[in-house]
């Protein structure tokens, strides 16, 4: 009887001990105590250009093997690269040979690599990487492994990149494209309406159409300085808190940062001089200028020529309003969500993370 008492206090005790360290967990999740809004660190994020930088320096090291000079480049010619993987160095054709299987099946199983503009025809399957010393423009209704060009990428309409995608210049990506990797460009990159999109990067990130384009600057109005409510707890001299919901008027000018537990309502043209972070929604109406970040545990939407400096982050998904305006090519930011629906006339700068699935065309 004894023996059996010790160990049920010994487990009574460990438990009690292993307990006491989950309890400032448990507290934070019953009732959120967040002293400041969550803040997105860029240098941990993973480098969306890994492979493309990879790749690039494997293109190196092929052109040293055999003694490629890019502004004298030899005749084509068939190599193998890696382990038993053919390729195939089209020097200065701007278009590659396929042979008579290739044709029929529509399948091309070998890397290509050329030194100068390049062109590949469509309604094609490309299998392994493709590399461009120039500008490089693809056919319609194609899938590509992986596409890399030092100058410019023309992406042709209904493409599909399953991996990776990176331009030293500009991407353009035409309509009903799937971009299931990553893209990245050192300038710009234009993305046509109704693509799908996983992980973007670039300094300017457009989403549009020929008779549509994202504005650079948000429409100047008058506000008045907001007058906080009295329920407001004051965590510090710039951070308010609030236990419920809270709506800002329209036209207000909140030199504060905000930490909602529920829902958080900016109305049209209201401005934002800090941080804003909400437990269950937030909705910003037409024309807010939020000069810090968005972060909510729910769905954030945002209205249309709505501009936003820092990252937009959310739990659950993100809807953007056509004319937005995210981030600025020289103050980059990141906007992350598993679902992310964007209209066209939008233009981010900086990272567009969608985890499970990224659209253009609200």
């Amino acid at each position: 009887m004894a023996a059996t008492v010790q160990i049920i206090l010994l487990f009574l005790i460990t438990s009690l001990m292993l307990g006491v360290t989950l309890v400032p967990a448990l507290l934070e999740w019953y009732a959120k105590t967040d002293a400041e809004p969550l803040r997105v660190i860029r240098e941990q994020d993973t480098s969306i250009r890994h492979f493309a930088t990879s790749f690039r320096t494997q293109i190196n090291t092929f052109f040293d093997d055999h003694g490629i000079l890019i502004d004298d480049p030899p005749a084509p010619f068939n190599a193998v690269w890696h382990i038993d993987e053919p390729v195939s160095f089209l020097g200065r054709a701007h278009a590659p040979e396929f042979s008579t299987k290739e044709i029929s099946e529509r399948r091309i199983n070998r890397v290509l690599i050329g030194a100068e503009n390049m062109y590949l025809p469509g309604d094609m399957v490309y299998e392994d990487e493709i590399y461009c010393c120039g500008d490089l423009t693809t056919g319609d209704r194609t899938a590509y492994r992986a596409l890399y060009a030092e100058r410019e990428i023309s992406l042709g309409d209904e493409s599909v990149v399953v991996r990776w995608l990176h331009a030293g210049g500009e991407v353009k990506v035409g309509a009903r494209c799937r971009m299931l990797g990553r893209f990245s460009a050192d300038q710009s990159i234009t993305i046509g309406p109704e693509c799908q999109f996983e992980r973007v990067s670039s300094p300017v990130i457009q989403f549009s159409t020929q008779s549509s384009a994202g504005r650079h600057l948000p429409t100047r109005v008058e506000r008045v300085a907001w007058a906080a409510p009295d329920d407001l707890i004051q965590i510090d001299a710039v951070t308010l808190k609030t236990s419920g919901d809270l709506s800002i008027p329209e036209h207000m000018l909140v030199e504060k940062h905000l930490i909602v537990k529920r829902a958080l309502s900016l109305a049209a043209g209201v401005e934002i001089r800090g941080d804003t972070k909400s437990g269950k929604s937030i909705r910003v109406e037409r024309g807010a200028v939020i000069k810090g970040s968005l972060v909510c545990s729910g769905p954030i939407e945002i209205a249309p020529d709505c501009w936003i400096k820092g990252p937009v982050i959310s739990e659950v998904g993100i809807r953007i309003g056509t004319g937005c305006v995210i981030g600025t090519p020289l103050r980059p930011t990141t906007v992350s969500a598993p679902q992310i629906a964007v209209a066209p006339g939008v233009q981010i700068s900086g990272s567009l993370w969608a985890g499970a699935d990224g659209r253009v065309g609200v």
